[in-house]
Order: C-alpha cells, then structure tokens, then sequence
C-alpha cells in the first residue's frame, strides 16, 4: 500500500510499498512540486553542495532512513544536515511488455513485494529490470527493494525523471527531497508523521529542509513535461502512477507503444 496526497499540498517522490500494517500506518513520500521557471526562486538560501552532486552520476552519501538519534521535536527544528545514497537510472527500455508493467503496477500495491512472487509472476527479464537493491546495485530500476537503512520498497522518481530528460542534478535533487522530510520527522508519532511530511513547515525558509528544496527547485525548474511523465495527472490512481514510473524505465521501447 502506498498513500498520495492532492496537489494542494503536493505529491511525494520517494513512494513507499508498504508491507506491514504499521508501515500502513505511517503513509510515505514528502512533498515535492512540480517546478517551473516561475517557482526557480534564485534568491533561496544557498544550499551545501558538498550535500548535492552536480552532473557527475557521483554517490551523495549513505541513506539514513532513520535518525541515529530521534530528535524531541516534531518536525525538527535544526537544518537536516543527512546524505543519501544514489545510483543512476537503469534504462532497458523492452524489458517488459506492457501487460508486465501491468502485472507489476497493480501487483506491488498489494502482494508482498518478494522475489518468489514477482520473478515467476514478470520473468526474469522484466523483473531484474524492475527491482533494484539500492545498496548494492550500480544503477537503480523504477522500484527499490528495502535493504539496509531504506525501510521500504519504494519508486525511483528521481531516476524517472532523469530517464523523461531531466538533469542528474534534479533526479539526485528528487531523490532527496523527500528523505530530508523523513529524517525531520523521525521524532513523530506515527499518527502525526504524515502532517509533518507533507506540512509545509519542514521546507519553509529556516525550516530543516529549506536547502534541500531550494535546490530542487534550482536543479528540476523547466522539468513540467518530465514531471508530467513520471508523477501524472492530478489525483491518479497509486497503480497508474506505478505504471508511469516502470514504463519510462523498462516498458516497451517508444515505438511499439505502451
């Protein structure tokens, strides 16, 4: 199970396939706009940089998924200063056919998301492409496997919108937008966290997250048709936005269709 929220408080990226009923609980994602050169405000703070690689495909660090030590304040008050690992997009475009990315697109919001369901279920070749070990792998598929820090399986929106033609600074920016809103909200109870994720606090200026997102918005402005592409239309549907995000990466090539 994953949840979204409406555009008024806008769409989270890293989106969690929950597999307890705790985790069903928590809701997942953090709120990331659609930027556009009206929202690339160059007057934001600055952001470390050291913090975000430019175009280099360059690891940003190791994932914390959870704060070492839970802060007492909920959202934290003090700038998230957390790096989070990365990889570049694995792109095999034909991989799966479009009934596979069906299959895989309804399938991970309610079957446990193992290998022995989905490796019969996609064929070896859809599902190496589809699913990735963000610890290990070199390159990231459309959905991440919990492993290590990361808690959940969740999207690579950041590595679609790289694949849709946005920047490696804006995928790796994506990547960590929503993170930094986790880490600021580790010291929630669980019925306040996804009003500390998705409330504006953490990203408003001074807030604990208010680097991250001025980078974002710096590093994806101009990216409406690539956001289009891997985050759709208001409200869609958590299969259909699955479906997005493993066909840009693995579907059929663009010629055969989807």
């Amino acid at each position: 199970m994953r949840t979204t929220n409406d555009r008024a408080t806008q769409r989270g990226t890293s989106v969690c396939l929950f597999l307890t009923s705790i985790a069903a609980l928590v809701g997942c994602g953090g709120a990331t706009p659609p930027v556009d050169a009206s929202t690339n405000d160059a007057s934001m703070d600055a952001v470390d940089v050291a913090q975000m690689p430019a175009d280099s495909g360059g690891d940003a660090g190791r994932v914390i998924a959870s704060r070492p030590e839970r802060p007492r304040e909920c959202p934290a008050t003090a700038p998230i200063a957390d790096t989070y690992n990365w990889a570049p997009p694995r792109v095999r475009r034909g991989s799966c056919t479009a009934e596979q990315v069906r299959l895989a697109a309804q399938n991970v919001e309610n079957t446990p998301t193992t290998e022995a369901n989905f490796r019969p279920m996609l064929g070896d070749r859809c599902y190496e492409c589809v699913f990735s070990d963000p610890e290990s792998d070199a390159t990231w598929g459309p959905i991440l496997k919990a492993s290590g820090g990361n808690l959940f399986w969740y999207l690579n929106l950041g590595g679609c919108m790289i694949a849709a033609g946005a920047s490696v600074a804006c995928g790796i920016a994506a990547n960590n937008y929503p993170r930094c809103a986790y880490a600021a909200c580790d010291g929630c109870a669980i019925p306040d966290l996804d009003a500390c994720v998705y409330g504006p606090q953490v990203y408003a200026p001074g807030g604990a997250c208010s680097a991250i997102n001025a980078e974002y918005r710096r590093a994806c402005a101009r990216t409406t048709a690539q956001y289009q592409r891997c985050y759709g239309p208001e409200n869609i549907a958590p299969a259909d936005w699955n479906a997005l995000v493993i066909n840009e990466l693995c579907g059929p090539t663009p010629d055969a269709g989807m």
